[in-house]
């Protein structure tokens, strides 16, 4: 194991990416080589119950690499970056401690940004504005942010009603748009310590082709199954845990409203598209080193090529791109 070479004071590393990208299984050989656990960035891996929807590691996998952070709270809690933070910070104390190196991996871009930089502070959230709000129709929800916050109404998904509402809770209570806030905290601001971040990046019909088959593999496992379970325990579709990808979509089929083939289509299009914008998300952090994958390249073919990363890393020579 490596680990007995790595000093105490290392710098956190974290491995970031679109989904199906490869990260996970990049991570694993991270873990193996330093001897560590992983401590895992995803905002949907959170919740019990939904391991299809939000393609966890199997449960041997678990076993073979021990994962903190997911299955943390039941899928009618809202889980906030806020709380992520907190339990993140309380797992690298107990590593910290037992002079384990910080591997971080996952793809939600605000969890990695909440660790890295720390979080922007922002008006407390008004609950009855919050419902008010929400309960417009979503179109003219959607038509009201582009007039307020253009920039916001760019990045956030028109159906994502719960974001939206936080943009214009944040509008009416500051006069601000919650952009031109986010623009003032940026990626380079805050920084609690050092940290190693490496991107893994593809070439669009290659991670294309990498989601649609994981989707196609989704369904065989038992995605509709699992999500009808979701669905009978009458959770409302504006619990965060039931925006997950993949939920809507199934709700569509199983009304009839549509066949599966286009259910299919239709969550292959929308996840190839959610992918996209964790890249522009992390376009924006200048510390990313990034790491150009070929589209047969092995997981332990890509950490050959991380590791040099790593120890140049610890000489304060890393290259921005590879």
């Amino acid at each position: 194991m490596m680990s007995r070479h790595i000093k105490s004071t290392q710098p956190w590393i974290v491995l970031v990416g679109p989904t199906g990208v490869g990260k996970t299984a990049v991570a694993e050989q991270i873990a193996v080589a330093f001897d560590t656990d992983i401590i895992v960035a995803d905002s949907r891996q959170v919740y019990r119950g939904m391991n299809i929807l939000t393609n966890k590691p199997t449960i041997s996998d678990q076993k073979k690499i021990y994962r903190h952070l997911i299955n943390l709270v039941l899928p009618n809690v809202t889980f906030s970056a806020g709380a992520y933070q907190k339990k993140a910070e309380s797992v690298i104390a107990r590593l910290t401690k037992k002079r384990k190196p910080i591997l971080i991996e996952g793809g939600t871009g605000l969890y990695i940004k909440a660790l890295l930089y720390g979080l922007w502070e922002g008006p407390a959230k008004n609950p009855v504005l919050r419902q008010t709000l929400i309960a417009q129709k979503g179109d003219a929800l959607y038509q009201k942010l582009i007039e307020v916050d253009p920039v916001s109404a760019h990045k956030i998904h028109f159906n994502d009603r719960y974001k939206i509402g936080r943009a214009l809770e944040v509008f009416y209570a500051t006069g601000r748009s919650i952009s031109s806030f986010h623009a003032e905290h940026r990626f380079s601001s805050g920084s609690k310590r050092s940290f190693c971040i490496i991107g893994l990046r593809r070439d669009r019909t290659d991670l294309f082709r990498r989601i649609d088959a994981r989707i196609d593999q989704q369904f065989k496992k038992g995605l509709i199954s699992e999500t009808r379970r979701q669905i009978a325990k009458g959770l409302s579709l504006e619990l965060p845990s039931m925006r997950t990808l993949g939920v809507r979509h199934i709700i569509a089929y199983l009304q009839g409203k549509q066949t599966l083939e286009t259910t299919v289509s239709l969550l292959k299009r929308d996840t190839r598209h959610y992918a996209k914008r964790q890249m522009t998300w992390f376009s924006a952090d200048p510390n990313i080193s990034w790491i150009d994958l070929k589209e047969e390249e092995s997981p332990e073919e890509i950490f050959a090529r991380i590791l040099p990363l790593l120890h140049r890393e610890q000489n304060g020579s890393i290259p921005k791109d590879s």
